[in-house]
């Protein structure tokens, strides 16, 4: 059986396992590193000073690796994994790699920014050695939000940090590639207190927010098929309103089609057609686009039925006009004839 000798009893160590003190070790005791290799390769080293290098021979940290690792757990730093610590919350990454800590408040003295994190752009903050990029933190107000997390990625409102979900190169604040869900609303502008499921504000004509539209969609190709102006104009290919009814009932025997003096007398008195609003009601109700259909619809209808009767009316009065007309023919050649015959009386009278 292979052993290793024991540095400080002189016994050995056994590949199978030793029982031994809080004295026994297996290392050096001269300024030389310790090697581990596998089938006869250097795999891991600890340097004289204490570093561990793997894939390194000069470890110049606690840690060095050369080459990929892969973690399944989390990496805990001191002072962080506390949400409620206020001494030091703020990690940071050095333009030379390195971690490093600043409290909140020394950090808000460095940024203007409120509580603002960005992972993507560098913020110039005085590091041990340069600029330093803020990685993650935690503030102890937070701790309702975060419910047991060791780190909560926030913008502030001054922040120029773009958040991306679902993509590495968000192209807005919030980029989201994928599907959206919202529980309570959506709220687009300065106003808070207006409950809407979709509330859109524009902003000031001088803001660099100002919206050109409140709504704009768009098909796959860009073309425009739904477009609402800031004047409240809407425009759209096709608008379709589903109705309950369709005034077709104007068309059954029971209808009661008013008399035109019946509408005369209602316009007259109202200044509106029946069972139409008034300008009145249109200002300070607005007009149902479906109710304006129907009702524009029922005019139409009761209209054709006017224009019907009238027709009939037309249509017997010409009849009667014919008739009349046939008999003034007629009689107009009995008289014809009855002239005729008087000038022949007449002819023979003078004979005789």
């Amino acid at each position: 059986m292979r052993r290793t000798n024991l540095a400080q009893t002189g016994t050995d160590w056994k590949t199978e396992g030793n029982t031994a003190d809080s004295s026994s070790f297996i290392g050096t005791t001269n300024p030389s590193c310790l090697q581990f290799r596998s089938n006869n390769i250097e795999r891991m080293r600890i340097s004289h000073d204490g570093n561990v290098g793997i894939g390194v021979d000069n470890p110049e940290e606690r840690l060095d690796v050369d080459g990929d690792f892969q973690l399944h757990g989390d990496i805990i730093f001191t002072d962080y994994e506390d949400s409620q610590n206020s001494s030091l919350r703020i990690l940071m990454i050095d333009s030379e790699g390195r971690t490093t800590k600043m409290s909140k408040s020394l950090f808000k003295a460095y940024s203007s920014w409120e509580d603002c994190f960005d992972i993507n752009v560098g913020v110039t903050l005085p590091g041990q050695t340069g600029p330093v990029t803020v990685v993650a933190g935690t503030y102890s107000d937070w701790g309702k939000r975060i419910e047991g997390s060791k780190s909560i990625l926030y913008t502030g409102s001054d922040c120029p940090a773009w958040v991306g979900i679902g993509t590495n190169l968000p192209m807005t604040k919030l980029d989201v590639r994928g599907d959206g869900r919202f529980l309570h609303g959506v709220n687009v502008g300065e106003e808070y207190t207006v409950n809407a499921g979709l509330y859109i504000e524009n902003f000031l004509a001088h803001s660099d927010s100002y919206f050109d539209y409140l709504i704009m969609v768009k098909d796959e190709n860009g073309d425009k098929l739904l477009q609402l102006n800031n004047d409240g104009l809407l425009r759209a290919r096709e608008i379709k309103v589903d109705l309950e009814a369709w005034p077709d009932y104007v068309f059954e025997k029971e209808y009661q089609l008013m008399s035109l003096n019946e509408v005369k007398t209602f316009i007259e008195e109202n200044g509106h057609l029946p069972n139409v609003p008034s300008a009145q009601e249109i200002e300070v109700d607005g007009v149902n686009l479906g109710d304006a259909a129907k009702t524009s619809m029922e005019k139409i209808e009761e209209l054709t039925l006017y224009l019907i009767e009238i027709n009939d009316k037309v249509e017997k009065q010409e009849a009667t006009l014919e008739e009349q007309s046939k008999l003034l023919e007629e009689q107009q050649e009995t008289i014809r004839l009855q002239q005729e015959l008087i000038e022949a009386l007449k002819k023979l009278s003078n004979k005789n």
